[in-house]
């Protein structure tokens, strides 16, 4: 049960982590949010 609720707590983060790498490298975002 905690163990949800921690994920739904880092998940956003984790996904602002990915998008500043993509755009740092010029990728588009399409992989991750494909993923």
């Amino acid at each position: 049960m905690i163990k949800k609720d921690l994920a739904l707590q880092l998940a956003p983060r984790v996904i602002d982590m990915v998008r500043a790498r993509s755009m740092k490298a010029g990728e588009p975002l399409r992989e991750q949010t494909r993923a």
